[in-house]
C-alpha cells in the first residue's frame, strides 16, 4: 500500500485482549474479520463526513464550491454536495480517495489505508505547494471573460479531514471479535 497509511500503537489497548490474541492459533480470520469491519467503518465516516472521534469534517471553502462543476457521473444522497459530490468523494467508489481506500492484513496487524498520495494533506491538514496551472485539453483556460495560458497558483490552506483511524465502535468490535475467538477456542 503505497500512499498514506496511519499506524496506531495503542499503549493503551487493554493487556487482556492482546494476551487473547496472542493466543488465538487462527489469526489471519480474526484479522479479515476486524479489517473489513474498519473499511465499513471508514467508508461510513465518508459518507457522515466525520473523523474517526466522531467531529464533522470543516466545510469546503466558498472558493472551492464556487470552482466545482457537476459531475454527470454522481448522484448522491443528500449531504455537503458540491457539483453533485460530497467532500473527498468526486468519483465514488469509482477512483479518487474514497475508492483507494483498502485493507492489507499481514498475520499480527490489520492495516486500512490508500495508494493516494493526495491523501495525507487530506488526513492532517497543510499547505499546498504553490504552482503553475496549465490547460489540459485546450490551449488556454478561462476565468469568466478572462482568457489566460497559464496561472500561477499561490498554493491552498487544506484543513484536515481525518478519515483513517480507529474510532470507538472500531475498539469494541475488535475487542468483541478477538474475546469471541478466544472463547471460541479458534
Amino acid at each position: 500500500m503505497v500512499g498514506t497509511r496511519l499506524t496506531i500503537d495503542d499503549k493503551q489497548f487493554n493487556k487482556s485482549i492482546k494476551s487473547m490474541f496472542a493466543r488465538i492459533s487462527n489469526k489471519d480470520i480474526v484479522l479479515k474479520d476486524i479489517g473489513q469491519e474498519m473499511y465499513n467503518n471508514t467508508l461510513e465516516r465518508f459518507k457522515n463526513e466525520v473523523d474517526p472521534k466522531g467531529n464533522k469534517w470543516k466545510p469546503l471553502a466558498e472558493s472551492t464550491i464556487a470552482s466545482q462543476k457537476p459531475s454527470k457521473y454522481q448522484q448522491l444522497a443528500a449531504g455537503t454536495v458540491i457539483g453533485g459530490r460530497k467532500i473527498l468523494q468526486g468519483l465514488g467508489m469509482r477512483g479518487g480517495l474514497l475508492g483507494s481506500i483498502n485493507v492489507q492484513t499481514d498475520g499480527d496487524s490489520v492495516a486500512i489505508g490508500t495508494n493516494k498520495l493526495y491523501a495525507a494533506i487530506h488526513q492532517f491538514g497543510g499547505k499546498t505547494a504553490p504552482h503553475v496551472i496549465r490547460p489540459k485539453n485546450k490551449k488556454a483556460l478561462k476565468f469568466g471573460n478572462i482568457i489566460v495560458k497559464s496561472v500561477n497558483h499561490p498554493g491552498s490552506d487544506i484543513p484536515a479531514r481525518p478519515f483513517l483511524g480507529v474510532s470507538d465502535k472500531d475498539r469494541k468490535y475488535i475487542e468483541m471479535v478477538i474475546k469471541k475467538m478466544f472463547i471460541g477456542g479458534e
